[in-house]
């Protein structure tokens, strides 16, 4: 499932990940791919892609990231691109 806007904690999550990619190099934040990693590693790896059903508001995301990341450049690193699968889920 996807960030719920209307919890503080998934707040603070999607902006922690989103500034972590803009810390590094970049990178792709997969919607509707369940993860995990090993003890010994932080990187994740996706373990499933059930995909969603319902795309969330993609300008609610960027009002959220526009309103709690400093300095505020989201709109020039922040690009969203949905793909529908198959079976009509959405990643």
């Amino acid at each position: 499932d996807f960030y719920n806007l209307d919890d503080p904690k998934d707040k603070h999550e999607i902006c922690k990940d989103i500034t972590a990619f803009a810390n590094n190099s970049g990178g792709y934040l997969l919607i509707g791919c369940g993860t995990d990693k090993l003890e010994t590693s932080r990187i994740e790896y996706v373990k499933n892609a059930e995909g969603i059903s319902d795309f969330p508001n993609m300008d609610r995301v960027h009002s959220t990231l526009s309103n709690y990341i400093y300095p505020n450049s989201m709109d020039a690193l922040v690009g969203f691109e949905q793909i529908v699968a198959e079976n009509g889920n959405i990643f």
